[in-house]
């Protein structure tokens, strides 16, 4: 059983024929999905598509050039189709432009950004009728900090998460939501780090030594969380009790967070006008802890995803920094006095100051 059911759902996903691509559409299919990929080379989109079609739902694959706005409009079109309707578009194609030149920067700027911006306007009369659909933009972690080695790259990642925030706004009204993914440094046969495995060694090993995991992702880490438990107990326990926190489960600190807040609305009595807020209030966390509830059971209950059992190891420094953490969840949720007087005092001091 999925953590998430899309059956009955029609999923777009460009660049999706090899890497976190590829990981994306094999995941929405194991979760029921229908799924349509695209790319440029055909021998890698038509191996993906036949993985995709042994899930037992509806695929389809068409080669692409994204910096065509003709193309990207007719391929689409024949996605949605094929699909028999869209309800989710991924866009995660990249241009990879890596030098600060006319061709790094055009690479990136057709791809990276001008991609997103025809597919998501092919996309939009189709989402509409879909009455709640969902736009997702691959970007990275290089768009949030300077780059020596890749500016276009940096650059256009930047300009993709604020651009994925300018969609959320302008597509609101239409109930479409969308939201940006920014991976770190993932690697994957043929991706851009096992290029730089053989040809740019030194490269390679600073990146990996500057990671606290010790290693560099996977992509199908960006898709699944299925099974955790069985690739690290440790790293699962303390998500465990990270998503009991946020579900306000007792007696971690989320549990107390949230009595504090309903406490406060609710003052002496069970009446006034903040009582209707506070029931509000709990519907809402209900909900919230449903969701948090059904991470758990993925990563406790689920059996991984055929070839993403991958075990994770992590550095001495992670385990004692994530495990203070999941402690510090639970002692402050049994004696939250203490948070209490320190936020106190911390907000006394900086008022005297």
């Amino acid at each position: 059983m999925n953590a998430f059911d899309f059956h009955r759902k029609r999923v777009v996903v460009t660049g999706g024929s090899r890497g976190i691509g590829r990981a994306i559409a094999r995941a929405f299919a194991a979760a029921g999905a229908d799924v349509s990929i695209c790319a440029r080379g055909r021998a890698a989109l038509e191996a993906t598509c036949a993985e995709i079609a042994g899930f037992g739902h509806k695929a389809h694959a068409t080669v692409c050039d994204l910096t065509d706005g003709t193309a990207v409009t007719q391929y689409v079109g024949e996605a949605v189709a094929a699909l028999g309707g869209l309800d989710v578009l991924v866009n995660n194609a990249s241009g990879f432009g890596m030098t600060d030149d006319e061709d790094g920067w055009t690479a990136s700027f057709n791809v990276d950004i001008m991609a997103i911006v025809r597919a998501s306007h092919a996309a939009l009369p189709f989402l509409r009728k879909a009455e709640g659909g969902s736009i997702v933009n691959i970007a990275s972690i290089a768009g949030m900090r300077a780059s020596t080695r890749s500016a276009p790259y940096a650059a256009t990642k930047a300009a993709v998460i604020n651009y994925t925030s300018s969609q959320a706004a302008t597509l609101a009204e239409h109930r479409i939501r969308v939201n940006a993914i920014s991976p770190g440094s993932i690697e994957f046969p043929g991706g851009l780090w096992e290029r730089r495995k053989a040809d740019n060694p030194e490269l390679y090993e600073r990146t990996l030594a500057s990671i606290p995991f010790d290693r560099f992702g996977t992509a199908e880490e960006i898709a699944d969380l299925k099974g955790l438990n069985r690739r690290s107990p440790w790293y699962a326990f303390v998500m465990l009790l990270l998503m009991f926190s946020l579900a306000g489960i007792p007696p971690t600190v989320g549990f107390y967070a949230k009595l504090v807040v309903l406490q406060s609305l609710l003052g002496d009595s069970l009446q006034g006008p903040m009582v209707w807020l506070a029931i509000i209030a709990v519907m809402f966390s209900l909900v919230g802890a449903f969701y948090y509830l059904r991470v758990v059971k993925v990563m406790y209950f689920d059996e991984p995803l055929a070839g993403s059992a991958v075990p994770i190891a992590a550095t001495t420094d992670m385990r004692v920094a994530l495990s203070v953490n999941g402690v510090l969840v639970l002692v402050l949720g049994i004696l939250p006095q203490y948070l209490l007087n320190l936020c106190t005092d911390a907000m006394m001091r900086t008022l005297g100051g």
